[in-house]
């Protein structure tokens, strides 16, 4: 069976986006996992000791929990995934980006796919630095769908 992550901000945005893959990867035998890495912050004092984290570990335990619960129901979006089939996952990390290569070296994924932002700003014309990042450093093929 074909393990396949997707990469999505947990928006909405994103999520419509999420239906689009279907048209480009048939999911009927594939293991999916919809995966959102997202950023803790760590904030230095002069002496370059760690003062604190933002947010805080409990802020941080509610926001996965309200994230994770956005990304289970996206499992409607999707019409050819037997819902056994599918998974979601919320971390933390001080680099995303390296997170989820890390991730995907540790899962063995075959394809990672990555809903990117549209291009109507000057700073989305180009790819994002992380989609970049995973360009240079997926251990995997990749698939990049651009939101409508």
């Amino acid at each position: 069976m074909k393990k396949i992550v997707i990469c999505s901000n947990a928006n909405e945005e994103s999520f419509k986006t999420l239906s689009e893959i279907e048209k480009q990867i048939d999911l009927t035998d594939c293991s999916v996992e919809l995966l959102h890495i997202w950023s803790m912050e760590a904030y230095p004092i002069e002496d370059h000791h760690v003062a604190a984290f933002y947010p805080n570990r409990d802020q941080a335990q509610v926001i996965s929990k309200t994230m994770k619960e956005k990304l289970e129901v996206q499992k409607e979006r999707f019409k050819n995934i037997n819902p056994e089939n599918f998974s979601t996952e919320v971390r933390t990390s001080p680099s995303p980006k390296r997170a989820i290569v890390d991730y995907l070296k540790e899962n063995s994924t075959d394809l990672v796919v990555v809903i990117t932002p549209a291009k109507n700003k000057l700073k989305n014309f180009f790819h994002s630095s992380f989609t970049n990042y995973l360009t240079a450093h997926a251990p995997c093929d990749l698939l990049m769908i651009r939101q409508k």
